[in-house]
């Protein structure tokens, strides 16, 4: 059974929901093995009017597929808080998801900074593979506890890190997903 969505008087799939209006603007996925996708190439070119203008690297990590990757929990955005709340989905994700094998001197960076590199290496980035993982670790090791991140950025600097992205086997999925309002930002007033 496949869900649709009628907006405006169009039908939406939750992949043309995902791609094309939700990440319209954004980077389109490198070679997409689930639980990522691609949209459609006449869905992107229909649904161009929908796509929103808010383009942020942080969504990668509030869209969740369902993927063992991501949390069973959802947070529930609100227009208010949206920015500090998408930066504790990223700073959840990427505590959970990038992982120091200190023996190995090999940092594992999240999946979907593979996918949607685009998002977190501009144009000018050169290089290829390295620079693009290089590229995708600093943008994650300014959501991970400090401990983990000064250990990277020492062998980082010491020239004898091997950056992966990390690799999960297909059709690991939740049973179940729950959604729960995401937390609010502490007023500087109650501090």
């Amino acid at each position: 059974r496949t869900s649709c969505y009628e907006i405006g008087g169009d039908v939406f799939s939750l992949a043309e929901l995902y791609l094309c209006v939700i990440r319209g603007h954004m980077a389109r996925p490198m070679s997409p093995r689930p639980p990522f996708f691609d949209a459609p190439k006449k869905s992107l070119l229909a649904y161009q009017n929908y796509a929103l203008n808010f383009m942020s690297n942080l969504t990668n990590f509030a869209l969740n597929t369902g993927s063992i990757s991501w949390p069973r929990q959802i947070p529930i955005l609100t227009p208010a808080h949206v920015d500090s709340q998408l930066s504790q989905a990223v700073e959840a994700y990427c505590q959970k998801n990038v992982v120091l094998d200190e023996g190995k001197r090999t940092v594992y960076v999240p999946r979907v900074c593979e996918v949607f590199r685009g998002d977190f290496v501009s144009l000018e980035t050169s290089g290829g593979g390295s620079a693009h993982q290089a590229a995708c670790l600093k943008f994650c090791l300014t959501f991970l506890d400090p401990t983990l991140a000064s250990k990277i950025q020492a062998l980082m600097n010491q020239g004898s890190l091997t950056i992966k992205f990390q690799q999960h086997m297909p059709e690991q999925y939740h049973s179940t997903l729950q959604g729960y309002p995401a937390p609010k930002p502490i007023s500087p007033n109650l501090v």
